[in-house]
């Protein structure tokens, strides 16, 4: 387990976890998607932090999400931070909680300037609210290892 206490929450959330979204072009209906994960905006050219201490997996472009951070925690956890302009670490770096990755941004599918902030175990995408309270941490995961 490289993480420590409740995930750090930031910004102001623009959008939640399983929001439909609908995609139109040309005004016509091309996809539906539920958003897995918040939107989270502070300012233009704000400083992206680590939710928590962890491992860089992936620091580059991945798709949808543009200029990505994929942290791992340890146990399968994983958090992503996507739509950066800026990386400031690499694969393979060690993190600390609040410590700055990068600037927000608007790369990949963004509609303006913020960063979606995303959790996952072992692939399966989370709820980040429950990772942001410390009760529920303890009840639900820490009392389980111990």
């Amino acid at each position: 387990m490289l993480w420590n206490g409740p995930f750090i929450h930031w910004g102001k959330e623009e959008a939640d976890f399983a929001d439909v979204r609908n995609y139109i072009y040309h005004g016509q209906k091309v996809d539906q998607q539920v958003h897995l994960g918040y939107d989270l905006s502070d300012v233009q050219n704000g400083p992206v932090q680590a939710a928590n201490d962890g491992r860089v997996v992936w620091a580059s472009d991945l798709g949808i999400y543009g200029n990505c951070v994929v942290l791992d925690h340890g146990y399968s956890l994983q958090s992503l931070y996507g739509h950066m302009r800026e990386i400031d670490v690499k694969v393979g770096d060690m993190v600390k909680k609040g410590q700055k990755m990068g600037i927000a941004g608007q790369t990949g599918l963004a509609g303006g300037v913020h960063v979606h902030f995303g959790m996952q175990i072992d692939g399966v995408q989370t709820n980040p609210r429950e990772w942001w309270d410390e009760h529920w941490i303890k009840d639900r995961i820490l009392s389980k290892l111990q």
